[in-house]
């Protein structure tokens, strides 16, 4: 998996079961009720979809990723950026990816989404840039203004210059072109 290659592994997959090969060394399935257990580490989450579990999945993700037992958050979730519980919740991640095409769930083909996905990253102070390389070939990959603008500052721009640079290639952005102008 290239994206938990990136980080050395995931530490923590709150959302297990369904997947033939484990995607983090711990994890809680049903019976563990992984939105009633702190996380920790870099977290891998694919939750459960479906309008009784969206919610409840998008506020404890949000909520997770602002303890400091949390390293980052990577979550694999539905894109629906037009209902409240995406906006509220995943709207705050540090980067969004909007991913390519449809995803196809490993040996679950006639389980997988017929509506797009994203992966919303929390903790971008704690990713690799291999992780937002990986990252940037799966989709469209937008980072949030704040989190993008406290980058830049902390790689030595002046605020003017962090500013300047992010309003001239919001437009068409993507990390790639990010890594390029830092």
């Amino acid at each position: 998996y290239p994206l938990a290659d990136s980080l050395g592994g995931f530490s923590l997959d709150p959302a297990s079961g369904a997947e033939p090969k484990p995607y983090a060394d711990e994890r809680y399935t049903v019976e563990d009720d992984g939105l009633s257990q702190p996380w920790h580490g870099d977290v891998w989450l694919n939750p459960p979809y479906g309008r009784e579990f969206n919610d409840r999945w998008a506020e404890k993700t949000l909520a997770e990723s602002r303890r400091a037992e949390v390293d980052s958050i990577t979550a694999l979730v539905p894109g629906s950026v037009d209902t409240d519980w995406f906006q509220e919740n995943y709207g705050q991640a540090d980067v969004l990816t909007f991913l390519d095409g449809r995803v196809d769930f490993v040996g679950e083909k006639d389980l997988s989404p017929s509506f797009p996905s994203v992966i919303a990253t929390f903790g971008l102070e704690n990713v690799t840039k291999e992780y937002l390389d990986v990252l940037d070939g799966f989709g469209l990959t937008y980072p949030r203004t704040e989190s993008f603008l406290k980058r830049l500052v902390e790689d030595g721009h002046t605020p003017a210059e962090a500013l300047d640079t992010y309003f001239t290639q919001f437009r068409d952005f993507s990390y790639a072109e990010w890594a390029r102008i830092r």
